[in-house]
């Protein structure tokens, strides 16, 4: 959203609770769950999807990051009835190692609405071509850019170790659930 903002987009992320510690992005709004059982587990908000469909109604582009989540539904639901374009990154959520993981919940979100949101995204954002493939493999039609993340890892060797002990640490996780709002200035 920053390197958007520095080409003088109007952007907006819209997160489910909790607020981090460090706001990253401004101007960032933050929605709560619902409190209703698995309403956390499915991040069920209403006003999540007031705000997306607000959104949707005078901004350009709609950007919904992962699936398998309600506030991944919403997206989909508040654009048909918006001029906004609704552009979908699965970050990996439909590999064959993905899908097998939660199976039911993930078997009841595809008929529900997951499916169809997929379908009538104007755009599907795949960050290699093997998520490109699995997007086809799946027969979505939409089109699909190929953008990977925007960080660039380099084969490194490991350091020798010069006494004492080497220790390394990797993290890579799953972006959050979030959207970007666009609006181009005129």
């Amino acid at each position: 959203c920053t390197e958007l903002q520095k080409f003088g987009q109007d952007t907006r992320l819209l997160c489910l609770e909790p607020k981090p510690r460090v706001q990253r992005f401004q101007p960032t709004d933050y929605y709560v769950c619902s409190k209703m059982p698995f309403g956390k587990r499915l991040g069920i908000s209403p006003k999540l999807r007031n705000g997306i469909k607000d959104f949707a109604t005078d901004g350009d582009v709609l950007h919904s990051h992962s699936i398998w989540m309600m506030p991944n539904i919403y997206p989909g639901t508040v654009v048909k009835s918006a001029q906004c374009k609704l552009v979908v990154s699965p970050h990996g959520t439909l590999t064959d190692w993905a899908l097998e993981r939660s199976p039911i919940k993930k078997f009841i979100m595809w008929r529900y609405q997951q499916k169809k949101v997929l379908e009538s995204a104007h755009c599907l954002h795949a960050t290699s071509p093997e998520e490109r493939d699995d997007l086809r493999r799946l027969g979505f039609r939409n089109p699909i850019a190929v953008i990977p993340n925007g960080i660039e890892v380099t084969a490194r060797p490991y350091p020798k170790k010069t006494g004492g002990r080497l220790k390394t640490l990797l993290f890579l996780s799953r972006i959050p659930v979030s959207y970007t709002h666009l609006r181009a200035h005129e």
